[in-house]
């Protein structure tokens, strides 16, 4: 049986918000950076930029009035922790190229519509798109978790992460509910990785506390 339930009838922990806060991430955006990856637009090194980028907006959230933001590549590069600026200047030149990101000092746009629009008739595309059914919505992903991806050299496991929180963290009235289940099988599915690895990656992800396996009736199970 490969699914991991966080708790007991796959609920529940219903927060405003989590310890340090969340990144709301567009579902298709998620699975736009990873099939721009799949395709050899991007490498695992230019995702990680994507999502530190996140990470330097989010910090900006609240700059206050009359402040103007400052964004430099060597922000990005102190989240990543590996690499050199010009590793990651080409990395964000690759984001721009491919339609993932738009970067300027004065401001950073994460937002993939245009990469969208590029592969809407695309069979892969839409292969991911029918898998992936609640794909419209927003996931309010932890800005923890999103440090954590950001310095993850493991493709395997950032595929396990953004399984997991595409099926079992949403935001509704307010808050941050947090349950549900994820077969590991359908996480190779979607992002093309070994279930073998997946399963591994996901034990890893238990002991280290970001997942919590719980129980669910056969019947729950086999739907």
């Amino acid at each position: 049986m490969d699914t991991v339930v966080p708790h007991v009838d796959c609920i529940r922990s219903v927060e405003r918000k989590p310890v340090g806060g969340f990144c709301f991430i567009r579902a298709r955006s998620i699975l736009a950076v990873w099939h721009a990856m799949t395709e050899g637009l991007i490498s695992v090194y230019d995702l990680r930029i994507w999502l530190a980028c996140h990470e330097i907006v989010g910090r900006r959230c609240q700059i206050g009035k009359g402040k103007k933001p400052d964004y430099q590549p060597d922000e990005v590069l102190a989240l990543l922790g590996t690499g050199s600026p010009a590793k990651a200047k080409r990395g964000i030149a690759r984001l721009e190229n491919a339609g993932l990101l738009v970067w300027e000092a004065s401001g950073v746009s994460v937002d993939t519509e245009k990469f969208e629009t590029q592969m809407q008739d695309a069979p892969e595309w839409m292969r991911l798109l029918r898998i992936v059914v609640n794909n419209k919505r927003k996931v309010p992903v932890p800005r923890r978790m999103i440090c954590y991806l950001v310095r993850s050299r493991s493709r395997t496991v950032i595929a396990t992460v953004l399984g997991h929180l595409l099926r079992c963290l949403y935001y509704r009235k307010g808050r941050c509910w947090s349950g549900g289940r994820c077969k590991a099988s359908w996480i190779a599915e979607v992002f093309g990785v070994d279930v073998r690895n997946v399963k591994a990656a996901r034990k890893m992800l238990v002991d280290l506390g970001w997942l919590e396996p719980g129980q669910a009736g056969q019947v729950l199970l086999n739907r």
